[in-house]
Parts: structure tokens; C-alpha cells; sequence
């Protein structure tokens, strides 16, 4: 912990212009911290349940999740990287996150769910060069 509160203290210290230190001082505090320190298939175990909780049956929405990656970089890279989180895709008000998802889910199998009728004529040729991956297609 003495190192975490003399990292903190040393950025009263430091001049604004020099900004990148100061970030990669708080990185380097942040990696340092207990929730940092949890191994990251537990953390992806996590943001799955929340995933889960957070999901079309609730008032959240499904990607109300996505709050989860502000948290920290350390969550962020955990979150962005792993393909599991992103195989199940929904569209609901645009294709933004129909977009992101086919990206970060990379060659897994996918889930495809489209709960707005106006956007299926253009959701269908965003998923046609992903039609080998999918598992379940939705149309409501």
C-alpha cells in the first residue's frame, strides 16, 4: 500500500504538462489495487452475470453492461478482448452495437436478435458475411 499512496502523492507534485507520466503513474496505481488483482476468469465471470442480469428481460436494457468497461483500463482490455461477451448480439435502436459486437466477437459462433422491425432490412446484410458463425437468428 505504500507504494499505491506515494505514487498518489507524487502526482500533487507533478506540472500539468506532463500528463502521460501522471496516466501511467495511475495505471500503475490502479493495477495495484485488490479488484485489479482478481484473476481475469473471474472478472469475465462476472461481467457475464451482470450480462445476464442486465439483459432484454429487464428495464436496463442489453448492453447496459457496457458500464462496466468505464471501471478501469484493466477492465476495459479484459472486457473488449474477450470474445464471449460479445456472441450474444441484440438490435434493438440502431446497428452501433450489432457493428461492435460482429467485431469483437471475432470468428466465435454468434447469436443474432433483432427486436426492431424497421431495422431488419438492414441488419440482415450487415450479418450476411457472418452467416457461418451463427448459431440462432431472431427476427421480432
Amino acid at each position: 500500500m505504500a507504494i499505491v499512496r506515494s505514487v498518489r502523492e507524487s502526482d500533487r507534485d507533478v506540472k500539468p504538462d506532463l500528463g502521460p507520466e501522471v496516466l501511467s503513474r495511475n495505471a500503475l496505481a490502479n493495477s495495484l489495487t485488490v479488484i485489479n488483482r482478481l484473476p481475469a476468469e473471474l472478472l469475465v465471470k462476472i461481467m457475464g452475470f451482470v450480462q445476464l442480469e442486465t439483459g432484454l428481460g429487464s428495464s436496463f436494457g442489453p448492453i447496459h453492461w457496457l458500464k462496466l468497461l468505464w471501471v478501469c483500463r484493466h477492465w476495459f482490455v479484459i472486457g473488449t478482448t474477450t470474445t464471449a461477451l460479445w456472441c450474444c448480439i441484440f438490435v434493438r435502436k440502431s446497428l452501433n452495437y450489432a457493428r461492435m459486437a460482429l467485431a469483437r466477437s471475432r470468428q466465435a459462433t454468434i447469436s443474432f436478435s433483432v427486436y426492431n422491425p424497421y431495422l431488419v432490412s438492414t441488419a440482415l446484410p450487415l450479418l450476411t458475411p457472418h452467416a457461418r458463425r451463427l448459431r440462432e437468428l431472431r427476427l421480432h
